[in-house]
């Protein structure tokens, strides 16, 4: 009985996830199809910022700090590219915050060592998030990886559809200390 509770409350958490995660996927499209394909990082992140705050939906903190841990012991801090939560019109909203890390021409469909590292990254953020003393981050659970397609020029053409925005939402388990892909969402639902 109490496995089916904790597995019906963590399904319903993740719906919700799954949920904005749609919901901010439409952002990051909104932003790529303003800029385009040929920017950095960091005018990717920017527009970004712009747009959760017009959605009035979200509140967040762009590169906000957190302390990396080793065991129980602080080391330094790690810059979380977004620091989300959101502004729920649910009376029994669940969703806690989450991170969003963006990136800029990853492919995340590959398994190099690069495609791998953004997840490694997420992975180390929310184990040292469920550390920290700030009780409203140290629930955080979920993350999701923004890739803002790969920086091409196709003559008179605009971004083939592979390149445009891609969206994968992460959970973390903390029994197993890995995290786990709940949702995926790329160009044409492919």
């Amino acid at each position: 009985m109490r496995t089916y509770f904790k597995n019906n409350i963590r399904k319903k958490i993740n719906n919700e996830y799954i949920e904005i995660s749609s919901d901010i996927y439409c952002i990051s499209n909104r932003v790529f199809n303003e800029l385009g394909s040929g920017h950095c990082e960091e005018d990717y992140q920017k527009a970004l910022a712009i747009e959760l705050g017009l959605s009035n939906k979200y509140e967040y903190a762009r590169e906000a700090q957190i302390e990396t841990f080793y065991k129980e012991f602080p080391l330094g801090n790690y810059r979380l590219d977004f620091l989300v939560f959101p502004i729920s019109q649910k009376i029994l909203s669940i969703a806690n915050g989450f991170v969003i890390e963006v990136k800029k021409g990853t492919d995340l469909n590959s398994f190099s060592q690069s495609s791998n590292a953004p997840r490694q990254q997420i992975l180390s953020y929310l184990r040292d998030l469920k550390k920290n003393r700030n009780l409203s981050i140290s629930s955080i659970r979920h993350a999701m990886i923004i890739n803002f397609g790969k920086n091409i020029f196709i003559e008179n053409s605009i971004a083939n559809e592979n390149e445009r925005v891609s969206l994968e939402l992460w959970e973390y388990n903390e029994n197993h200390d890995e995290i786990r892909l709940i949702k995926e969402i790329k160009p044409n639902g492919k």
